[in-house]
């Protein structure tokens, strides 16, 4: 009898968002998301209820961002959110989150970068101050953050603080998610006959 185990882990991967363009509201652009990493979703970023939406040429964008703090602007569904689901084979774990994002002008609004796993209690990643310029915004946790097969992630980009309600923030195209993924083990037996002590004699 033998007894294995096959895990088959895959190199770290980044998955980036582009090819947002401009929209009819109340609709949200669809991103290409890419490249593709076997057993893992990836979906699109959307608004939550409370934004309201505008266009713009590169992204997603909405307006409405005066709460006074992220806990106020979480809880109004002002906010935009993604979320990476494992199949039930794969588990993975986040290692880079970059946010590439601008506002028509700069009157106060900062952005919270938080998620949870399966809908459980948001974490904060970090704060990003955007300007009326695109801008890159990386956040890289303390260490990966694991997320088990058949589990979700769920990020939401919070921003809050304007001084003027048709102030607008987006979130653009080449938004990225460094992730890697690896295959649950696999335990297999192998019943053989023959002698132990040699291999050419197993059937």
């Amino acid at each position: 009898m033998l007894i294995g185990v096959q895990k088959e882990s895959f190199a770290q991967t980044t998955v980036a968002y582009s090819g947002m363009t401009s929209i009819t509201c109340p609709a949200s652009p669809t991103a290409t998301i890419s490249p593709n990493v076997s057993g893992l979703t990836f979906s699109q970023i959307t608004r939550g209820g409370g934004v309201a939406c505008n266009s713009f040429a590169t992204g997603i964008n909405g307006s409405g961002f005066t709460s006074a703090t992220a806990a106020i602007a979480l809880a109004a569904n002002k906010f935009y959110t993604f979320n990476i689901l494992a199949d039930a084979t794969t588990s993975f774990t986040v290692s880079q989150v970059v946010i590439y994002s601008s506002v028509s002008a700069v009157n106060g609004i900062t952005c919270d970068l938080q998620y949870n796993i399966d809908g459980g209690g948001n974490t904060s990643l970090g704060t990003f101050t955007p300007t009326t310029t695109g801008t890159a915004f990386t956040f890289t946790p303390g260490s990966s953050i694991p997320v088990s097969s058949s589990e979700s992630i769920n990020f939401f980009i919070v921003p809050y603080g304007g001084s003027l309600a048709g102030t607008t923030c987006r979130i653009l195209n080449n938004t990225s998610i460094t992730v890697t993924s690896s295959v649950i083990p696999t335990t297999f037996t192998s019943i053989q006959t023959g002698l132990w002590s040699d291999g050419s004699t197993w059937v």
